[in-house]
């Protein structure tokens, strides 16, 4: 695999598991919806307002609006159990506050009709009647008024972290003793790339979780820690941490048996593996692997849901690219062959940008190692296929990523068939690609000029 694709070509879906959380496993339901800003964020979440009680609908995760605000899969992963926790605390407020409800009902039928304004006036009028209240500095209010703060930020800016941070860390302050309110404002911080503030919010919410015996919550909060320290190179403390949070998923494996339970142990043994593979340890990075790959296997032969399914494809990808750094390239082909299979199923089930996408990536690998081993017809034909996704996606999606992806693809196309000896073609699609890299901002071009300006000398 060329160093160019091996930095760009990070997939989306295959970033899924890198996040540890419950949320299930996702069934396709409801309507598009919050189509301000772009219009990507569809088929993800949304909540009813019932005359009971709000309840939420759970969509498949689309990945687009993530790939436009330059975030991964792995990064709105968790917003399917924050989305499961702000359903609980407006049933929670409604019933504790029945003169609320229908403020509350409309911030939800904002959020599902694609009305933000509507849920942000609605959470303002929550927040006037909290302000109101001659009560209003009690703990109860005060635990409604960071329910309102985190709700705001859940339901009217799920991806625009510099507005959510605030909010989110805010609520944090207020309730006091909700871990998850703090590891929210840890990944909203982390986001942002302040992790000097994430790592505060971890770790206030890893001493939350302690004091209140939550050991799921502690083991998150450990994991959020472990990651800053994977980001920062200090592997020791990440390792140790890593592994407490392995021993502990691997425990509620045991005694719960549940497929949220299992899902979260192959989490749990893909941070190990990761963090393995980063210091060059690949016997263990591959221990670990295996063992995560065995149980999406039988997670997805259980469950037989693209979310399933997707995840196996994470672990497949793992064991590719492990193999990749070893030279084995006939066991990595192996792997991006069964890849490539669950890409084209998935494709043909949901088709969705996101399935698009990451069957542009499989193909792409493909290629790779077609090219690497001198067979440039097949790699051609790969390339092909992937650049015919790309150019598909790139007017779709119209976004700095999707374009600068269709450059890679375009990149691709110009290695190949200057390898074949069509020096016409290679040229036409070099042209293209350096001028797709021109119109994007230096921010977004990730390499893409450096990689093209080496090829540049061979049409001197």
């Amino acid at each position: 695999m060329n160093i160019f694709t091996e930095h760009l070509e990070i997939s989306v879906g295959i970033g899924i598991l890198m996040t540890i959380v419950v949320g299930g496993f996702l069934t396709e339901a409801g309507r598009a919806f919050f189509q301000w800003g772009c219009d990507g964020l569809k088929r993800l979440f949304g909540f009813k307002a019932t005359p009971l009680a709000p309840s939420i609908s759970e969509l498949e995760i689309d990945g687009y609006l993530a790939r436009q605000t330059g975030l991964t899969v792995d990064q709105i992963q968790p917003l399917r159990e924050t989305l499961e926790r702000t359903q609980a605390d407006l049933a929670a407020m409604r019933a504790r506050y029945p003169d609320w409800a229908a403020e509350i009902d409309k911030a939800v039928q904002g959020f599902n009709q694609a009305r933000p304004k509507d849920t942000d006036l609605a959470l303002s009028h929550i927040a006037e009647l909290i302000a109101h209240r001659r009560d209003a500095q009690t703990r109860e209010l005060r635990l409604a008024e960071a329910v309102a703060k985190h709700t705001r930020a859940v339901l009217v800016y799920p991806y625009d972290h510099a507005q959510s941070a605030p909010l989110l860390c805010d609520a944090a302050e207020l309730a006091g003793d909700r871990p998850w309110y703090w590891i929210d404002c840890g990944r909203a911080r982390e986001t942002l790339g302040d992790l000097d503030a994430a790592m505060t919010a971890y770790e206030k919410a890893r001493n939350v979780a302690k004091a209140g015996h939550q050991a799921r919550e502690r083991a998150a909060a450990e994991i959020g820690i472990a990651d800053l320290h994977h980001q920062q190179g200090r592997h020791e403390k990440a390792e140790k941490l890593y592994r407490a949070a392995l021993t502990f998923f691997r425990n509620e494996a045991h005694r719960l048996g549940t497929p949220e339970a299992r899902r979260d142990l192959s989490v749990s043994l893909n941070k190990t593996g990761d963090l393995a593979r980063a210091r060059g340890d690949l016997a263990s990075a591959e221990t670990a692997y295996q063992e995560s790959l065995e149980l999406c296997r039988a997670l997805a032969a259980q469950l037989d849901t693209p979310e399933a399914r997707r995840d196996l494809s994470v672990s497949l990808n793992r064991i590719g690219d492990l193999a990749m750094n070893r030279g084995d390239h006939a066991g990595a082909e192996a792997a991006y062959q069964e890849i490539l299979a669950i890409d084209r199923a998935l494709v043909a089930q949901v088709d969705t940008p996101q399935a698009r996408r990451d069957l542009s990536v499989s193909l792409n690998k493909i290629g790779d190692l077609a090219q690497a081993r001198g067979d440039l017809a097949a790699a051609e034909a790969t390339y092909q296929e992937s650049l015919e996704l790309r150019r598909a996606l790139a007017t779709r999606l119209d976004t700095p990523e999707a374009q600068r992806e269709l450059a890679i693809s375009l990149y691709n196309m110009t290695r190949v068939t200057l390898g074949t000896g069509d020096k016409d073609q290679a040229r036409a699609f070099y042209d293209e690609g350096l001028a797709l890299i021109d119109r994007l901002h230096p921010d977004d071009q990730a390499g893409a000029r450096e990689a093209f300006a080496k090829l540049g000398g061979a049409f001197d």
